[in-house]
């Protein structure tokens, strides 16, 4: 025997639970039909949580501008220039650096990429390009020219990261010339120095 209930809204007859269906039996949702909800699906434990979650906290910033990279001397990189930062969570103008904000722990992809160049032609003997947590290294990469010395070199930093609210993450580079005068992180050109990171979902 089958029925139909035709009502605008079902609500508890006491207390605030509302059961429909018992257990065993199979609640169908039609093809074409919308169920729409704020949020939560245990169903023990099928999970779900929240709906519509997204990669974010996110950012990415820039060096805008050439900033000299000192010789024989590590040096926070200051991508000083925003393209987006969803939750204000970049420092920009005084540690250059991201910080996990409260509650947004988690698995995050974290990238940058430098251009680094020696004063002149065949000076620049070799140069590193580091992502630091909390100050220590964990990504990076090193060339080394000393038998044959060039003027630029570029790295791409990249890696899944498992982060913790109130970790920061910055990036530091470092160079020596056979000249021993200063460098140069390129900036503003087609972003030839970049940094961002973003929250993986799923993971």
């Amino acid at each position: 025997m089958s029925s139909e209930v035709k009502a605008n809204k079902l609500s508890p007859a006491t207390g605030t639970a509302l059961q429909i269906s018992d257990s065993g039996d199979t609640t169908t949702i039609p093809s074409g039909a919308t169920l729409s909800i704020a949020g939560t699906i245990d169903a023990s434990s099928g999970t779900a949580t929240g709906f519509g979650e997204d990669n974010t906290p996110a950012f990415q910033a820039y060096v805008s501008a050439t900033q000299i990279l000192a010789y024989d001397t590590t040096t926070t990189v200051q991508f000083n220039t925003e393209d987006f930062d969803t939750d204000s969570a970049y420092d920009n103008t005084t540690n250059y650096r991201f910080t996990v904000p409260t509650g947004e722990g988690g698995k995050y992809f974290v990238y940058s990429h430098l251009v680094i160049q020696g004063n002149a032609v065949t000076t620049l003997d070799y140069a590193y390009s580091y992502i630091n947590v909390n100050g220590a290294i964990t990504l990076g990469g090193y060339n080394n020219f000393q038998n044959n010395p060039g003027k630029y070199c570029s790295y791409t930093n990249a890696g899944i990261l498992t982060l913790s609210a109130a970790d920061y993450v910055d990036c530091s580079a470092y160079l020596a010339t056979s000249s021993g005068s200063d460098g140069e992180i390129w900036g503003a050109n087609a972003r030839a120095s970049l940094f961002g990171a973003y929250k993986m979902i799923g993971l």
